[in-house]
């Protein structure tokens, strides 16, 4: 992972994910040969774990070992950058991929704060924002609908903060219980924060 002057960003959050899932399967200890495997007894077999997670080092490279063999997803993200998610990955046993290096362009802070009709605050809701349909690239050329979708989740006032490219925007609210909303908004960097409330 490296900054707009291709120097390594240390500290950066990398997280593994399965596609359309949260958790991704992965094995903590080496995956045993055919010939081991075939003679362990019925049922016998490794724990799953929770989404794989890391941070990149001083030279901005990191690395997740042991993960199973499938379709998954790599986000990075580190704070005031936009965040980053490769398309679906396709991992072979036994394969050593090795993915080009993520430049994470820095961010307007986009903030809102969401509540319900009696204007009383929804903790834990979802905030999506993706690309506008039909929106503009932002400042310096950035295309809108190559970046990630930024999730954001609202705390116990209600609030929300993400960092998202200067252009035009989409906003999506969803909430236990509660009609989701969709707004576009047009994210400037030298206009204040966009807001965006859901009722």
């Amino acid at each position: 992972v490296v900054d707009a002057k291709g120097a390594g960003v240390a500290g950066a959050s990398v997280r593994c994910l399965v596609p359309g899932r949260e958790d991704l399967a992965v094995i903590a200890d080496r995956l045993p040969l055919a010939a081991e495997a075939a003679g362990l007894p019925s049922g016998s077999g490794h724990a799953l774990g929770r989404t794989r997670m890391t941070t990149t080092d001083s030279s901005g490279r990191f690395q997740l070992a042991d993960m199973l063999p499938g379709r998954v997803f790599v986000e990075i993200s580190r704070a005031g950058g936009v965040p980053y998610r490769s398309g679906a990955l396709a991992l072979q046993p036994g394969q050593r991929l090795e993915l080009p290096a993520v430049s994470l362009p820095g961010g307007v802070a986009l903030t809102g704060r969401v509540v319900d009709d009696g204007d009383a605050p929804v903790e834990g809701a979802r905030v999506l924002i993706t690309a506008a349909p039909g929106g503009k690239a932002g400042a310096g050329g950035v295309d809108l609908g190559a970046l990630a979708e930024v999730v954001a989740v609202s705390d116990r006032a209600g609030l929300f903060a993400a960092s998202v490219v200067p252009g035009t925007r989409q906003v999506r609210v969803s909430a236990a219980g509660m009609q989701d909303q969709t707004q576009t908004v047009t994210v400037s960097a030298s206009a204040p924060p966009a807001r965006s409330e859901e009722r």
